[in-house]
């Protein structure tokens, strides 16, 4: 399988973002794990919602072009989240940064799409953000 291309603009991002929130295939425990474990969040101001940015990193990324990605079946080498991080960094020509507010805001928006405990024991201090 070819890869999808990492990110060039905003509206690709969007997309992304808006496939993690409520798109085609997506995957309740995919999603949970992504939450815990994500360092670098997307958050878009115009819908009020978050992704992750190895997820908002390609282009129409789904749940299921993510599994594959996940089991090597990529046809090369290129799922990791430095990558996407960069990719969002250079379509959005700004970097990732901390964000107090935001992490207070992520916490409430994660309970609200999973459950009240899916940050418990995550190190809220390694989150940082980009917003569109």
């Amino acid at each position: 399988m070819v890869p999808p291309d990492f990110v060039n603009s905003k509206a690709e991002i969007r997309q992304s973002l808006l496939n993690f929130n409520s798109g085609p295939g997506i995957d309740k425990n995919r999603r949970e794990m992504l939450l815990r474990q994500t360092w670098y969040w997307v958050f878009d101001e115009k819908s009020q919602i978050f992704g992750p940015s190895k997820f908002a990193g390609f282009v129409d990324m789904t749940f299921p072009i993510y599994e594959d990605g996940i089991k090597g079946r990529w046809e090369i080498k290129r799922f990791y989240g430095g990558c996407t991080k960069k990719a969002i960094e250079r379509a959005l020509k700004k970097k990732f940064a901390r964000d107090p507010k935001l992490s207070v805001d992520l916490e409430d928006w994660g309970t609200r799409i999973s459950h009240e405990k899916v940050f418990n024991g995550v190190d809220h201090g390694k989150w940082q953000f980009i917003t569109l």
